[in-house]
């Protein structure tokens, strides 16, 4: 028998593919499905997860830090039906008050309790951290070190994997404010997302 998720208790927005059933305000699991959870800031309002296969419910949380993430997920209740859980977050946490990079350890060690939090409320779900995505700024260096870091954290942990955004994306992905992603760059970044759903072992 497959779970369900109360709508009243979702941060902000939940999106799914059309096969995204919602009754009495209530999201059931479609069977035969990957059920997977997409959590992050708003650089994935725009961002589908979108299948034959996959049934995908996005938790968008605008301005939302590391630590943010964290504690919904913690909170969150959600089916441990879920086979996939991916994470794409960072951004506001690597820029500090007056645009100064925050210390990039700190970073780390939040992606560090991110991860263990999602592993031990998904047990049995593989887990993809997405680097954060540069935006040809100042910034991009730090983007560069901390993503190099998360995909080394990544390596030491069973079934949690790194995926960096930016192979797939560039400057003609972002929106005029070179903030966030245009059209163009959440339809590729879903593609990706996609693509990492299809490979054994990450479904």
């Amino acid at each position: 028998m497959m779970g369900s998720v109360s709508m009243g208790t979702l941060p902000q927005e939940n999106e799914g593919d059309i096969s995204l059933k919602k009754e009495d305000n209530i999201v059931t699991l479609v069977e035969n499905k990957k059920h997977v959870c997409l959590w992050g800031d708003s650089m994935i309002r725009k961002v589908k997860v979108v299948g034959p296969t996959i049934q995908c419910l996005k938790m968008c949380i605008p301005g939302a830090k590391i630590g943010t993430i964290r504690h919904r997920i913690a909170d969150v209740p959600i089916s441990e039906d879920v086979s996939a859980i991916i994470l794409h977050v960072g951004t506001n946490s690597l820029v500090g008050p007056r645009a100064k990079i925050v210390n990039i350890s700190n970073i780390i060690d939040e992606y560090k309790e991110l991860l263990s939090t999602a592993r031990e409320r998904y047990p049995k779900a593989a887990i993809t951290a997405s680097g954060i995505i540069c935006r040809g700024s100042y910034a991009d260096w730090a983007v560069n070190e901390v993503n190099d870091a998360i995909a080394d954290l990544t390596g030491t942990m069973d079934k949690v994997f790194f995926v960096d955004p930016n192979a797939w994306t560039g400057a003609d992905c972002l929106a005029a404010d070179h903030l966030h992603l245009n059209s163009h760059g959440a339809t590729k970044l879903g593609s990706l997302f996609c693509r990492v759903l299809s490979r054994k072992g990450r479904e």
